[in-house]
């Protein structure tokens, strides 16, 4: 059997499928996902997007399974390794992993067609990602600017900017309101960068897209994109 390690986070678990699935099918085995934890929220996106998988599990005997990480996963592919138990864990992220198979990756989704060419999706995520000390360098400065992002953007052509984002209201916030807001998991407070460093962040990048004058109806960013 194939087992694969999900981490939280859907993104990072769209890799970690395809890593374990192509595994999977090359040596006929079994998929097997294993989530981060119990009702883990990215299995309902999983089934959402009708992605294969033969079970589900929370524990496995570690002794008898061979661990794979991301710099031996190509030996996964060994002949040898066709009659041994894998645990994918990691994040399997490098696309030169994938590059022979594109097309068959393809086929597992449902592609929608390309509406309008000229468009631009910008994913703007905060959330947990604000708190992250490794995210920002010794002296609080985020290690991504608003000035890196204004200047990756203006590399591309395009004649509308979407932001995609999982900030609760598209404003300014406060201490005290950024304390009130939830996201999908809770950072470590020993990996956490201080609360004022991470508003004066999340202010900054509301700032800095507000000079592409959004359209933003209700302040809500579900409600808008919807």
């Amino acid at each position: 059997m194939i087992f694969v390690k999900l981490t939280n986070g859907f993104g990072n678990n769209l890799f970690q499928y395809i890593a374990g699935r192509l595994l999977a099918e090359h040596h006929h085995k079994k998929l097997i996902l294993i989530p981060p934890f119990k009702d883990y929220y990215a299995l309902n996106d999983i089934e959402q997007l009708n992605l294969f998988y033969d079970d589900i599990c929370y524990d496995i005997d570690g002794k008898k399974i061979i661990r794979i990480q991301d710099n031996e996963y190509l030996l996964a592919y060994n002949k040898q390794m066709r009659n041994k138990d894998i645990l994918l864990d990691g994040y399997f992220e490098d696309y030169t992993f994938y590059y022979e198979h594109i097309d068959h990756i393809r086929t597992w989704f449902k592609i929608p067609g390309n509406k309008n060419k000229e468009d631009l999706v910008f994913h703007l995520r905060t959330g947990d990602r604000l708190f992250y000390k490794a995210h920002y360098d010794s002296r609080g400065n985020p290690l991504v600017s608003m000035d890196n992002i204004e200047n990756a953007i203006n590399h591309f052509k395009y004649s509308k900017l979407y932001i995609v984002s999982d900030i609760p209201k598209w404003q300014e916030t406060t201490i005290n309101e950024m304390k009130k807001f939830k996201f999908h998991v809770n950072v470590d407070p020993l990996l956490s960068i201080d609360i004022e460093s991470a508003v004066d962040y999340h202010n900054t990048l509301i700032k800095g897209f507000n000079k592409y004058d959004p359209i933003i109806q209700n302040d809500d960013i579900a409600s808008d994109f919807n």
